[in-house]
């Protein structure tokens, strides 16, 4: 039988072999959740490692995705680069052929200048050929008993030469009468709104008129050692505007007294009308008039077909606007 002290022993050492248990047991389960850690510490490291590699692979992809798509842009890029040299080949062929019209166009327009010059060539021998039948030289080779020389000069205007003998000592013996040009202002007052117009500029004016055979001693000049001497009204001569002016104004007369608005300025006619029917009759009419009146119409510088818009005395005319412009820089 133990006794109370053993009983007390043995209970003790029970239960310190209850709380030795129970310590291990705690050991064991502290063990047991270690490993439980553990195992999930390298569950997450290798969830890491899926999530990482899975990121790598979604890494290759857009770069798969991003050379597939450089392929697809390099692919464009070659087709527009052989668009584009067919393109240019068609480009330097349509530039060639458009050369090739260029040059053709050009032989023709040549011809075309050719054709022209025969032409002007024709006319001038037919208007050569006529004046020699129909017309007086304006100065004649004169025999050495011609009592005055006078230097001779060419001026130049806009668009011909004039020939303009110094005649300053026989201009101290004649009596120049004044008078007053028509001019634009002359055509302010006559035109009206909508009015047709042509013109007619006559082929050097002044040699139309005559000097009596008397006079060609005072008008003589000498040219490369021959004399000569003019038998036509010259330029440089005091009365000479008055005279063609007012050799002019007798037409005018005429005209005007038919209806005919007109404004003579020299030798540059401006003629208005009310319509284009009129214009053409007023023109056949004035063209007979100064045909019989032995006039030369300068037909390059004459306006003959009815406008409403004209060039006169170097003026811009709109009947239509009522307005006139310089044309003179």
């Amino acid at each position: 039988m133990f006794t109370k002290e053993g009983k007390r022993e043995i209970k003790r050492w029970r239960e310190r072999e209850i709380a030795s248990e129970r310590e291990k047991e705690r050991e064991r389960e502290g063990e047991r959740e270690r490993e439980r850690e553990r195992e999930r510490e390298r569950e997450r490291e290798r969830e890491g490692e899926r999530e990482r590699e899975r990121e790598r692979e979604r890494e290759r992809e857009r770069e798969r995705e991003r050379e597939r798509v450089r392929e697809r842009e390099r692919k464009r890029e070659r087709v527009r680069e052989r668009g584009g040299e067919r393109e240019r080949e068609r480009g330097r062929r349509e530039r060639e052929r458009e050369r090739e019209r260029d040059r053709e166009r050009e032989r023709e327009r040549e011809r075309e200048r050719e054709r022209e010059r025969e032409r002007e060539r024709e006319r001038a021998t037919e208007k050569e050929k006529a004046d020699r039948e129909t017309s007086t030289p304006c100065t004649l080779q004169a025999p050495n008993t011609a009592v005055a020389v006078r230097p001779l000069n060419v001026v130049k205007q806009r668009d011909k030469c004039r020939l303009v003998l110094d005649l300053r000592k026989v201009n101290t013996h004649l009596e120049a009468p004044k008078f007053k040009y028509e001019g634009l202002n002359r055509v302010a007052e006559l035109i009206r709104r909508d009015d047709w117009m042509f013109s007619i500029d006559l082929k050097s004016g002044y040699h139309h008129v005559e000097i009596h055979p008397s006079c060609w001693q005072f008008l003589g000049f000498q040219f490369e050692g021959i004399y000569y001497s003019f038998r036509s009204l010259p330029f440089g001569l005091a009365t000479a505007p008055f005279v063609f002016t007012q050799l002019i104004k007798q037409l005018a007369k005429r005209w005007r007294a038919s209806g005919v608005r007109v404004v003579p300025y020299v030798d540059d006619l401006l003629f208005l009308c009310d319509s284009h029917q009129q214009a053409c009759s007023t023109r056949t009419t004035v063209l007979q008039d100064l045909n019989a009146a032995g006039f030369v119409i300068n037909g390059k510088k004459s306006h003959l077909h009815p406008s409403r818009q004209l060039r006169f005395l170097g003026l811009e005319i709109d009947s239509t606007r009522g307005t006139r412009s310089s044309t003179f820089a």
